[in-house]
């Protein structure tokens, strides 16, 4: 293992930047840390997974706590998707999760750097699509409807911290319409699709330690109907990640000797990059509240854009160095 003061000059910057991703989009630390640990630092597999898991935890309970104080997340989706993806995570864990990690360690060299950059593409996209359709709304003089509940310092209601999109209502019978057959039937699938994914993301949690939280995200703003406020689904994706990243390190370490031996000897590396990543938590947190909406897209965009470049490009640094 390097010295501890190089550890903390490299690291410490990057785990910054990690900070800043995790409050702008759920960004997880897994991306960043674990190749850089593994491959950098010479650290162990089962490690740079704990190392990377404790980030995201503290990072993630942290945002939860912002976030429901602002009442800028759904409790409701919270569980409904949170619920599936932490039993994902933990039943994966007990049966693949330790054996996956020792023998395929080629999973966790940084192979998904490029799934960031697909990601980032994806809100370019949708800032550009919101962008065009403010134009046609000014065009044709119509207000784009705004939230009536939100309160100046930026807060919601507390009714619309429990329920998220309209279309949720329709399974407490307050639609009337003649359509409502059809409209709850497109709900149930489009509700099964997300729990599909939610289990998905909860097994890869499991097998590789990763968060989860941008593909979260993503299935909120793009991949539901009348997709979620930005801010929102960030809010509730934390949440989410929470509950996965929480749920698989409690495991890890009630469940493998290994960790629990070592986890004093790891205290050093993992309060740098928490300490560092809470400092771009704050950062990240305060730039939220100020750019306005019409540029929040674009501004997610080129953070996970970045995030991503060094992502992509850590490990080919890393192997030539090595």
């Amino acid at each position: 293992m390097a010295a501890l003061w190089l550890f903390a000059l490299i690291v410490a910057p990057l785990s910054l930047l990690i900070g800043v991703g995790a409050a702008a989009v759920g960004f997880t630390a897994w991306g960043i840390l674990v190749p850089l640990c593994l491959d950098g630092f010479g650290m162990d597999v089962v490690h740079c997974v704990f190392l990377s898991s404790s980030v995201d935890v503290v990072n993630s309970a942290l945002l939860s706590l912002w976030f429901l104080h602002r009442r800028r997340l759904n409790l409701f989706l919270v569980l409904a998707m949170g619920t599936p993806a932490m039993l994902s995570t933990v039943v994966v864990f007990l049966l693949f999760g330790r054996n996956f990690m020792d023998d395929y360690q080629m999973f966790f060299k940084g192979t998904t750097g490029f799934l960031v950059l697909i990601a980032a593409a994806a809100f370019w996209v949708k800032g550009f699509m919101d962008r065009r359709k403010r134009s046609l709304l000014a065009s044709l003089d119509v207000q784009e409807g705004e939230n009536d509940d939100e309160e100046g310092d930026g807060k919601r209601s507390w009714p619309d911290v429990f329920w998220g999109p309209s279309q949720l209502l329709l399974f407490s019978g307050r639609c009337q319409s003649s359509q409502a057959t059809s409209a709850r039937l497109a709900v149930l699938y489009l509700s099964i699709q997300h729990i599909v994914i939610c289990e998905i993301v909860g097994a890869v949690s499991a097998l590789l330690g990763m968060g989860g939280g941008t593909i979260f995200v993503l299935v909120l703003v793009i991949g539901f109907p009348h997709s979620i406020d930005i801010v929102d689904a960030t809010g509730t994706s934390v949440c989410i990640m929470f509950m996965c990243m929480t749920s698989l390190w409690v495991c890890m370490v009630t469940t493998d000797q290994e960790v629990r031996d070592d986890l004093s000897n790891l205290l050093p590396e993992m309060s740098i990059a928490i300490a560092s990543s809470v400092v771009g938590l704050l950062l990240g947190a305060w730039l939220l509240q100020r750019i306005p909406k019409s540029w929040l897209v674009f501004c997610i965009a080129a953070v996970i854009t970045v995030v991503g470049s060094i992502a992509t490009v850590q490990p080919l640094v890393l192997s030539t160095c090595t």
